[in-house]
């Protein structure tokens, strides 16, 4: 039996567990908010009558049974790849064929966060001394990012155990595990003094609402010369985005990204699904329709 195909029958016992234990399935909490109002998403039609944005509940057994389907496709697509990144800035990534968060035949086809790929490319010709992915998960952009810039220190962070585990073997995978570190929980001024040393970072910060702790200026007076990409959790914290894009009005240029539809048919590997496998295989269970802001500092690299 293949590594990946054991992979897969321990992620579907491991989630038949948790539906036997009654617990919520991978990313039920966040579907759960969709059933909120959220007047501020609002906007009118062509006569001018205000529009209400739908909204549905869904049942998390459903939900697991959609999750289980996906991480099936997912495995097929992994093992075909031999795990290695096919399309999009970090093509010729080799990963791994675990994930602890976001699916993983996006990642490897090049669909995931899409939207990001213009800026990441756009920044690729600068001189990073250092990459900190706050919040980096199995290290699909610790590694990704690494790989586009090859000269610059990785330093990886996230809370959880075995997503560290697993992005210590993404970057041994790619061969920069002697240029990287990875800790756990961090704060404000553990970042600071780690930033420090570093004339030119680039930030990768996906840390489910708390960034709007995290990427505070005062607190982090380096921020002021680091590239950044935030994804915004405005689901956690209506005040994410406005907060972030005044804290960082002077100091840098403020793009917004939203995100977008995919085409899964658009790649060779997906163009014979049908329509509902290539709509979830692309789908990245998100409770809304997410945002970045991508922050270009507007100050010299620090000489």
């Amino acid at each position: 039996m293949s590594a990946v195909s054991k992979a897969w029958k321990r992620s579907l016992r491991a989630l038949r567990a948790r539906l036997a234990a009654r617990l919520a399935p991978p990313h039920t909490r966040l579907l759960k908010s969709r059933t909120r109002a959220v007047a501020s998403v609002g906007g009118a039609d062509e006569t001018g009558h205000a529009v209400v944005p739908l909204r549905f509940d869904w049942d998390p057994e459903v939900v697991a049974l959609l999750v289980e389907k996906q991480q099936a496709m997912a495995m097929v697509v992994a093992e075909r790849t031999e795990c290695v990144v096919q399309a999009g800035p970090f093509e010729g990534l080799r990963y791994l064929d675990e994930v602890s968060w976001g699916d993983l035949g996006s990642k490897l086809l090049g669909f995931y966060e899409e939207e990001l790929h213009s800026a990441i490319t756009r920044w690729s010709d600068r001189d990073y001394d250092v990459i900190v992915d706050v919040g980096c998960a199995e290290g699909y952009y610790a590694a990704g990012l690494g790989l586009r810039f090859p000269d610059a220190r990785i330093v990886a962070i996230d809370i959880d155990s075995r997503a560290r585990a697993v992005c210590a073997g993404v970057l041994e995978q790619n061969g920069q595990s002697e240029r990287a570190e990875i800790h756990g929980e961090s704060d404000p001024a553990s970042i600071s003094a780690m930033l420090e040393p570093f004339d030119r970072p680039l930030l990768f910060v996906d840390c489910e609402g708390y960034e709007a702790i995290f990427l505070d200026p005062e607190a982090i007076p380096a921020l002021d010369r680091c590239d950044i990409i935030v994804e915004c959790h405005d689901f956690v914290d209506r005040e994410i985005t406005a907060t972030l894009m005044r804290r960082f009005d002077k100091s840098h240029a403020i793009e917004r990204i939203d995100e977008q539809a995919r085409d899964p048919w658009k790649s060779p590997w997906l163009s014979s699904l049908g329509a509902l496998d290539a709509a979830l295989f692309v789908c990245e269970f998100r409770p809304e329709p997410m945002h970045w802001l991508v922050l270009e500092s507007r100050r010299p690299a620090r000489a």
